[in-house]
């Protein structure tokens, strides 16, 4: 089965781009309708978490903890508090104090659940999906503690953001009210909507034109690029050198409908929710990049696990050859001999050729 990139169709809030020309009844993003039907629900069982009243509210605000303040909760909105109910994954594992639900506002009936530290955002993340997949919130904002650089802008690039997750989360809630958005990344945004972001296939790779509007990480000894084209591959079908690059939302945080959550089984969860803890730390880094086409793509799930087919996964392998700066040429043996299948692109093979690298 040959691996499909799933696609992104921004519509803009008039309110948040002054320059947009849409209605206030335009969709942020729109997805297409998957089938749940693909594979059968099997795995471990959880009890569904009841600790909200959910005809009461709109959003889930899922909070990522590990030694962060929680203060700023104090500022979200008194206008946005009925609309959000508050569930605090604690990971502080005896690093700090342990988040208090009785300090914390009480009208947003705040509710911390311990965890284990392992396996990052991720694994507070699919732990929500799989304990609450019959019982979610219209929709689930999955946002860290603490601030994270990608909600504020960046000048130069026309991307603008906000200073706190409480302001984000004062502008962006009520809109939900007013017209359904099926996936919301929650970070800074342009005149062409929210800016995802992409890893380098190396160094010399060149950004993308504006409009595309994703931005570029360097590359290094991560190699982050082609690791996410394996775990597309492993995920959703065909060789890892057939998987583009992956445009994601860096920092994991997102609002996500229903019906998208729900669009994957269970099963599919439960299984990454096992995987990300057998392959801690790797998998969380990897995760992070399909986290677009998880929530927001019509790609079907292959109903395997990742843990045990993953080359990034395994331990017995030599890793040294992977450097930063990163040398392409070498670390292309290395895939090639693991996927048996060409990784560079047309444009590092054209360069090769003409002995530019």
């Amino acid at each position: 089965m040959a691996a499909r990139q799933f696609a992104l169709l921004w519509c803009l809030w008039p309110s948040i781009v002054a320059t947009t020309t849409k209605s206030e009844d335009s969709c942020l993003l729109q997805v297409g309708t998957r089938s749940s039907s693909v594979v059968t629900e099997t795995g471990e069982s959880e009890s569904p978490n009841t600790f909200v009243d959910r005809a009461s509210h709109l959003v889930d605000l899922v909070v990522e903890r590990h030694c962060e303040d929680l203060g700023w909760l104090q500022d979200i909105s008194s206008d946005v508090r009925p609309l959000i109910k508050v569930l605090v994954y604690d990971k502080s594992g005896g690093d700090c104090a342990r988040a208090d639900a009785q300090e914390l506002p009480r009208d947003m009936h705040v509710v911390v659940k311990e965890l284990k530290n392992v396996a990052r955002d991720g694994h507070d993340q699919l732990y929500h999906i799989v304990t609450n997949y019959d019982n979610l919130a219209p929709y689930t904002a999955f946002v860290q503690a603490g601030f994270h650089w990608t909600l504020r802008g960046i000048e130069g690039k026309g991307a603008h953001g906000w200073n706190s997750q409480a302001a984000a989360l004062n502008d962006l809630v009520p809109r939900l009210a007013k017209q359904h958005v099926p996936f919301l990344p929650f970070t800074m945004y342009t005149k062409y909507g929210p800016v995802l972001w992409q890893d380098r296939e190396d160094d010399t790779d060149p950004d993308f034109p504006p409009e595309v509007n994703v931005l570029k990480f360097s590359t290094g000894w991560s190699d982050m690029y082609q690791k996410a084209r394996e775990l597309y591959s492993l995920l959703f079908g065909g060789t890892p050198c057939e998987a583009k690059g992956q445009a994601f939302t860096a920092g994991m945080q997102y609002i996500v409908a229903r019906e998208n959550i729900k669009a994957r089984p269970l099963a599919f969860y439960q299984q990454l929710k096992e995987d990300i803890v057998n392959c801690d730390p790797t998998l969380g880094y990897v995760f992070e990049r399909l986290t677009t086409a998880i929530f927001n793509s019509t790609d079907v799930w292959q109903g395997k696990s990742v843990a045990d087919r993953a080359t990034w996964c395994r331990h017995d392998l030599n890793w040294q050859v992977f450097t930063t700066p990163l040398k392409v040429m070498e670390t292309s043996k290395f895939w090639k001999e693991h996927w048996g299948c060409e990784p560079l692109s047309q444009r590092l093979l054209d360069m090769h050729a003409a002995g530019k690298i």
